[in-house]
């Protein structure tokens, strides 16, 4: 008889110890931090995100721009020394009103397979004035089975 209670209570402390596991859901979103390297490009004004895996893409976006549009590139070989199947670049514009011309931020993550990008805009006052910046970022390759969301934000650090 003690051995079949013993036997009972075996099973029974087995689903115990099994049943918890059953809920637990698993979840795999790893979330990265991703390094970025300014760049000093400047290729005309854009408010938009610009997102150039390849050297024909970044080739089409400064024939788009004109090579009046393209400041600096003749000083520069930025457009020779990317290695597109290491990197992305990554250019992000604004015009904004204000006192003075306005400071961008880009922060990268990655959560599985989505790059988040996100841009912080400070705008310096509520002066008349009309100014554009622009930022660009080279970072890991983004891969073809990788996704980019993009989010801005604005801020008014002195207000």
């Amino acid at each position: 008889m003690g051995f079949v209670i013993l036997a009972y209570m075996k099973k029974v402390l087995f689903f115990i110890l099994l049943l918890p596991s059953c809920f637990i859901v698993k979840h795999n979103n790893l979330e990265q931090e991703i390094i970025s390297h300014k760049v000093d490009f400047h290729c005309g004004s854009t408010e938009k995100l610009n997102v150039i895996k390849n050297q024909k893409e970044l080739d089409e976006f400064i024939i788009g721009k004109g090579i009046n549009g393209c400041r600096n590139l003749k000083n520069q070989n930025i457009i020779q020394d990317i290695n597109f199947n290491k990197y992305t670049l990554i250019g992000y514009g604004s015009f904004q009103s204000g006192c003075n011309t306005p400071t961008i931020n880009l922060s990268f993550k990655k959560i599985n397979k989505i790059i988040f990008i996100n841009a912080t805009v400070s705008i310096n006052g509520l002066c008349k004035g009309y100014f554009y910046s622009e930022t660009w970022h080279l970072i890991p390759k983004i891969k073809k089975n990788e996704d980019v969301k993009f989010k801005v934000n604005y801020v008014y650090p002195n207000q």
